[in-house]
């Protein structure tokens, strides 16, 4: 029996937004090792369910109209849109699993961020039972421990286009300008395209050094770790992927049009970078599918509590970002169970009366 579910995450200007739910902050810890927490998860039953999510993906992104990559039925340069025609500030979530898809809105311009599929993969590993242990388990209220499974995560990461400036007629724009602009606009609805570019342009770069970084850690005997300080949460992200808990594979688009000079000689440097990159391999555990989501339930329980003792106590948490944490610790596990619950019903362990999941509220699949 196996499980597969669906998260999706787009990086722009700086911070994580979740596609699938309707572009909400997501929080990417610096000190996790850059792990993503607090996605939407889906879970894929069928392979019919694998279009319209992704129509659903695409309608959420970030993009705009540029000289060089121009939308089909939008010329103005002036705003964000999404692939649905709606701007960040006015854009309801997707229907795109409703609505058939319009091939002439195919195109809506160049994307202006980065954006990643995550595929989980959770895979029962068969065991061997012997006939005592099976018997033995008929009638108990707690199931032996014989459901392992591996937890196969697989990234498939679009990343934005360098882009050269002068050639979208834009303004050369400074990494402290770009970030002022950003400050002054968190919403990110009135950032001009000379910063969406500056960030582009910026993030490829530190993505680059990133690969040098974590090929001299190797050569040098040491756990490669993604900067913490004056980075992006795209590029830790990105950057965990090198960690070696990932076998990873990039294709480097290259344009044929002679204008395109500069971008075609920055993505041959960069595809040459990558292919000297070298990592430690970490192999994915075998894990207990009881003691996960027992782990899991407590970490939901222990989390929950603490935010209710500062609701009830008239002591809220005050600093946004241990807000968001906490709150993105509670999604994470709860989108985790419902994995873990799916799994539970494949291989049978809630046959009788155990059943771990039935005194949580959570959402259906």
């Amino acid at each position: 029996p196996f499980v597969i579910s669906v998260t999706a995450a787009e990086f722009y200007l700086m911070s994580g937004n979740d596609l699938l739910a309707n572009n909400a902050p997501v929080y990417n810890s610096s000190t996790n090792n850059s792990e993503i927490i607090g996605l939407e998860r889906r879970i894929l039953h069928s392979p019919n369910d694998i279009l319209p999510l992704l129509h659903e993906i695409r309608n959420a992104r970030h993009t705009r109209s540029t000289i060089m990559n121009s939308s089909k039925k939008n010329t103005n340069s002036g705003g964000d849109q999404h692939r649905g025609g709606r701007s960040a500030a006015t854009r309801k979530p997707s229907k795109a699993s409703t609505v058939a898809h319009d091939e002439e809105s195919d195109h809506q311009g160049s994307s202006r961020g980065h954006a990643a599929i995550i595929l989980q993969v959770l895979r029962i590993v068969p065991q061997k039972i012997s006939k005592s242990e099976s018997e033995s388990e008929l009638g108990s209220s707690k199931p032996k421990k014989r459901y392992k499974f591996i937890s196969t995560t697989m990234h498939v990461i679009d990343l934005a286009g360098a882009e050269r400036p002068d050639k979208n007629g834009l303004a050369r724009v400074s990494g402290i300008a770009a970030y002022m602009e950003v400050l002054k606009d968190p919403t990110g609805e009135t950032i001009s395209t000379d910063t969406q570019t500056a960030f582009i342009n910026m993030e490829l770069t530190m993505l680059g050094s990133e690969i040098l970084s974590a090929t001299e850690c190797y050569r040098k005997g040491r756990p490669y770790r993604t900067i913490a300080a004056l980075n992006t949460d795209g590029m830790r992200y990105v950057g965990n992927c090198l960690s070696g808990k990932a076998v990873v594979a990039m294709v480097v688009c290259l344009s044929q049009a002679p204008q395109c000079g500069w971008e075609t000689w920055f993505s041959c440097e960069f595809g040459k970078n990558m292919s000297k990159l070298e990592t430690m391999r970490f192999y994915a555990p075998v894990l207990d599918l009881y003691e996960s989501v027992i782990k899991a339930r407590e970490l939901l329980m222990e989390n929950e509590a603490y935010m209710s003792s500062r609701v009830k106590s008239n002591n809220p948490i005050r600093k946004p970002h241990i807000r968001m944490q906490r709150e993105a610790l509670i999604k994470h596990q709860r989108m985790q169970l419902v994995a873990y619950r799916e799994l539970a019903h494949k291989c049978g362990m809630l046959v009788g009366d155990v059943n771990l999941f039935k005194d949580l509220d959570l959402p259906s699949t």
